[in-house]
């Protein structure tokens, strides 16, 4: 028997992301409908082999755990990308991590596995994601500073964006702020680099007024050590923060997709906490709480994109 086969509309798109359709800019709507967002929903056996994979992978153990104990690991891992952004001639393209989003994989929409049609639909997907969460929620900012930039994958479509922007990345090894000079050099991107550790702030990185702070996947890493990174960020004060991460609060625990993310996330020691603490800082009133959106979209371990908007009240 042929699977039913659905397809995400721009409404359905939009609602994902937390917006309306009318409220889409003219580039996401027509990125939207040039993107294959057709998929066939796993069923019976099928579902079963991959819960009984997310399962196995768990147990097993045999993945990185997160923490200030892995900077040689991501200190070799960005050089490898740098080394191979260098070789390639600087295509930016070269920027996305490996590990990152791989192609043809089953990945998770609204609680359930799926195969989409297109291998690199994940891709695309965080492609119009990006454009539209930093249109949304970074315009209104003269200066954005990214923390935990990784290989700059997002400074280049932010720089892309706003290049009347100044637009800063940080991370706690060297690779990626050679990669980030290469780009301004190369590319004439307005964007710099400092080296910053976010489980160790330092208190005389000053931000520019009127500025947003950006993370992605970058409190992911740090568990549940984000006491001194908030500590940090209420001192500066800036005028918006932006945490595009997986949100193990915003899971459904009675829903075993959502319940094996949950595991997943503890067994890594992904970022647990953040958002309740987030919510104690609001009633204490030190911060405001603007947004917080679980988006129902992802790899087949995780939701990598919920995000929650806030910002110190001054």
């Amino acid at each position: 028997m042929d699977k039913e086969i659905h397809k995400l509309t721009q409404k359905d798109v939009a609602s994902l992301f937390g917006t309306e359709e009318k409220d889409m800019s003219e580039e996401c709507s027509e990125l939207i409908s040039k993107t294959d967002f057709s998929y066939t929903t796993l069923q019976k056996e099928e579902r079963d082999a991959v819960i009984l994979e997310v399962l196995k992978k768990i147990e097993s153990g045999r993945f990185s755990i997160a923490g200030k104990e892995k900077r040689s690991r991501w200190k070799e891992g960005w050089q490898e990308i740098l080394d191979g952004f260098v070789a390639s001639g600087y295509d930016t393209k070269k920027l996305m991590p490996q590990y990152d989003i791989k192609p043809g994989l089953i990945i998770r929409i609204n609680k359930e596995y799926i195969s989409p049609t297109d291998p690199m639909l994940e891709m695309r997907w965080l492609n119009i994601f990006r454009r539209w969460i930093f249109g949304k929620y970074l315009k209104d900012a003269d200066n954005i500073y990214e923390f935990g930039c990784g290989t700059a994958q997002n400074l280049v479509v932010l720089a892309d964006l706003f290049p009347e922007k100044n637009i800063f990345g940080s991370e706690w090894v060297e690779a990626p702020l050679e990669i980030i000079k290469l780009l301004a050099e190369k590319k004439g991107y307005n964007i710099r680099g400092r080296l910053f550790d976010i489980f160790s702030p330092d208190e005389n990185f000053e931000l520019l007024p009127n500025s947003a702070v950006l993370t992605r996947a970058a409190l992911e890493q740090i568990g549940p050590d984000y006491e001194k990174f908030l500590d940090f960020l209420i001192k500066k004060s800036p005028s918006l923060c932006v945490n595009i991460e997986p949100i193990v609060e915003l899971y459904d625990e009675g829903n075993l997709v959502d319940h094996l993310a949950i595991m997943f996330q503890k067994k890594r020691n992904y970022l647990d906490g953040y958002l309740n603490r987030l919510y104690e800082l609001k009633e204490q009133g030190k911060i405001e709480i603007i947004e917080v959106k679980r988006v129902a979209f992802g790899s087949i371990f995780l939701d990598p994109y919920s995000y929650v908007v806030w910002k110190p009240k001054k």
